[in-house]
């Protein structure tokens, strides 16, 4: 039958993705239209047709993922196996439904063009322009002083009496005056608001709900007044929207506290397979002094008995920290500890950085056995 289009979708592709290969341009154009047409798709059934045949093999859900491909192929292989379809090839000559909207020239229509931006611009109402802020700079007895400083010159100091005045003039130099308004000039010429409006230029530096950065770019582009940047900073901390919508404070990591003796606290984990064989690492916390011990497998008895061997060079810790394996939850394990005194840790789970002494030590100990062997020399 007569294929019929349902929908169109495209895209623009931003600066990195104008980088990518053409076959990775092509991945993107196939996962952009499925992910568009999710609705439609999901839970039946379609056929996927693309004119760039090593997608073919790559996309096919009935072939297994070639391991030479990019990462970014791969991840949107994964992401298309969520669908039901079978995948086809098809000439580009006879593409022609998917490529004529993007290929079909459009001709401009400038009477279009001129009276769409002129029926934009007439309905763009703004809550405060230059009119309203002239009158109100008029009115602020602040602001007359600093207008008149600025047209009669500026004394060489100021009178007690004009405290609130020296933040304009310590700025005297960049102040001028454009119809009636004054204005600050540094990179960009900002108009001074006076005090009446500051609250309403706050709104809608706000008006979007954005962070301090973001309100303070827009006002250094447009706008200014003394302690401008700390009634900003003030608005986005005292509003109850962004409060709710930002995301919680990162909590700082609590440390662990400072051993003051030699095996008053020791962290244990396990390292490898590394030549078939697991290795228990044990280090006190306060030498850092390390200890690894082979072990034919990870199991309870054979982690005691390492432990136990070690103990008997060093003697008994009064703490032991390691993370959540079973071997180390047992009530063998648990029993172990109860018996001999020592007070058993365990991290948070999924949280393997709480145990950093030792996971930190297992890095090492890898990449000393790594170059060891690379030279030639002994795992021992």
């Amino acid at each position: 039958g007569n294929e019929r289009p349902i929908a169109f979708a495209s895209k623009t592709m931003d600066m990195h993705q104008l980088k990518y290969s053409q076959i990775e341009k092509e991945g993107l154009a196939i996962v952009f239209g499925v992910k568009k047409f999710h609705q439609y798709l999901y839970g039946r059934k379609f056929l996927l047709i693309t004119d760039h045949k090593p997608l073919i093999n790559i996309f096919n859900p009935s072939k297994h993922l070639p391991q030479m491909t990019s990462h970014r192929i791969q991840r949107w292989a994964i992401i298309l196996m969520a669908y039901q379809f079978d995948i086809k090839y098809r000439n580009t000559h006879a593409h022609g439904n998917a490529d004529a909207l993007s290929r079909l020239p459009v001709s401009t229509d400038i009477q279009f063009d001129i009276s769409e931006a002129c029926y934009n611009v007439t309905h763009i109402q703004l809550p405060i322009n230059a009119n309203i802020i002239r009158k109100h700079t008029e009115r602020d007895e602040i602001l007359r002083k600093v207008k008149h400083f600025v047209k009669a010159g500026w004394p060489t100091q100021l009178s007690p009496g004009d405290n609130e005045v020296r933040p304009y003039f310590h700025r005297r130099l960049a102040l001028t005056l454009h119809e009636s308004l004054l204005c600050l000039h540094a990179n960009v010429k900002r108009i001074v608001i006076p005090k009446y409006l500051q609250q309403n230029i706050l709104e809608l530096l706000h008006d979007g709900h954005w962070g301090t950065v973001r309100m303070k770019q827009l006002a250094r582009h447009h706008v200014w007044w003394p302690n401008i940047d700390d009634d900003i900073a003030k608005v986005t901390r005292q509003c109850e929207i962004c409060k709710v919508g930002n995301p919680a404070p990162i909590r700082q990591y609590l440390s662990w506290p400072e051993a003051k003796a030699p095996w008053e606290r020791v962290h244990i984990d396990f390292a490898g397979p590394i030549f078939d064989s697991m290795w228990l690492i044990c280090i006190d916390a306060y030498s850092q002094f390390p200890f690894v011990n082979q072990l034919s497998s990870t199991t309870t008895d054979n982690t005691i008995h390492s432990l136990k061997s070690i103990f008997a060079i060093e003697g008994l810790p009064n703490t032991l920290v390691s993370d959540n394996g079973p071997q180390l939850t047992s009530d063998a394990f648990h029993q172990f500890c109860k018996l001999h005194g020592i007070t058993h840790i365990t991290t948070a789970p999924f949280h393997p950085a709480s145990n950093g002494l030792a996971e930190r030590f297992v890095q090492t100990f890898k990449t000393a056995v790594r170059k060891n062997i690379n030279e030639g020399l002994s795992i021992r």
